[in-house]
């Protein structure tokens, strides 16, 4: 999206019974947005990375079942898609 807020356009696509994005962050440095990732039942939230041109969408923290509104440290590196 552009500053003025023109230019949208969805970075995610899923079915009506696929998993579910919420609660998107920014990351400090603006590259990158962070994620939970969720399936129709809302468990397990898991967390994904994507670069901010929805490009390279992966897992970055799925060994517990639930994780939520994720944030960023200050001075801690962007996270990075495992696999």
């Amino acid at each position: 999206m552009a500053i003025d807020e023109t230019d949208q356009r969805a970075l995610t696509a899923f079915g009506a019974d696929d998993p579910r994005a919420t609660q998107p962050r920014w990351t400090p440095d603006g590259t990158a947005i962070i994620y939970a990732r969720t399936d129709q039942t809302g468990h397990p939230r898991h967390l994904y990375a994507m670069a901010a041109d929805g490009t390279h969408d992966g897992p970055v923290a799925t060994e517990e079942d639930v994780y939520t509104h994720p944030v960023l440290q200050p001075g801690h590196e962007v996270l990075t898609p495992m696999g």
